[in-house]
């Protein structure tokens, strides 16, 4: 629903709008998380999760790590 969304956005404003994907991957199998992350490769995307290697790594992700309240670069 969030992708059809955001393909509308685009579509009205000729841009996307930020992505923001709280803990999805935790419920996805290997094969739909590649899936989302083709999907999502070429737009800003805010993705929060609790395992760093479920969330891949792709072109130029950043990964952020909140220890103990600090953001950890």
């Amino acid at each position: 629903m969030k992708m059809a969304q955001m393909e509308s956005i685009n579509d009205l404003r000729g841009e996307y709008p930020v992505l923001l994907l709280d803990d999805i991957m935790s419920e996805l199998d290997s094969a739909r998380r590649q899936y989302l992350s083709d999907k999502i490769k070429d737009k800003q995307v805010i993705l929060t999760c609790t395992d760093a290697d479920a969330a891949g790594k792709s072109g130029s992700a950043r990964l952020f790590e909140v220890r103990s309240g600090k953001i950890i670069v």
